[in-house]
């Protein structure tokens, strides 16, 4: 298996599956308090483990580097990601509107799909 490969699989792993992991439980019509809770986890509290959390921003740093110039996945994700960071301080403070909510919970789901297209393209490739 390629490096290339191993760090997208890596990233899918770290991010894509932990970005909506609890998101992924809750429909539209759940209580706004319970998705708010959902998304504040999975955005800064995506990698938890002994030595602390990690929040999504920082694992895609260290995640992306090996990945540079792979495709238009990684531009799609970097979107995704700075357009959560324009929301972090109502994001860490749970003061989000409906629709804010609703389009953050979109750039979580954008970027899984995102790291998951790019995993599978570069299978097909190896």
């Amino acid at each position: 298996m390629s490096a290339l490969l191993d760090a997208a699989q890596d990233a899918r792993h770290d991010l894509g599956k932990y970005i909506c992991m609890n998101q992924r439980w809750l429909g539209e019509q759940s209580p706004l308090p319970e998705r708010m809770e959902a998304l504040q986890a999975d955005v800064l509290r995506t990698q938890s483990g002994p030595k602390g959390d990690q929040d999504a921003f920082s694992l895609w740093s260290r995640l992306r580097p090996p990945l540079e110039g792979v495709g238009s996945e990684l531009e799609q994700v970097d979107s995704a990601l700075a357009r959560l960071a324009g929301h972090q301080d109502a994001i860490e403070t749970g003061t989000l509107n409906e629709a804010t909510l609703a389009a953050c919970t979109a750039d979580c789901k954008s970027i899984a799909d995102a790291l998951k297209r790019l995993t599978r393209r570069l299978q097909k490739e190896s």
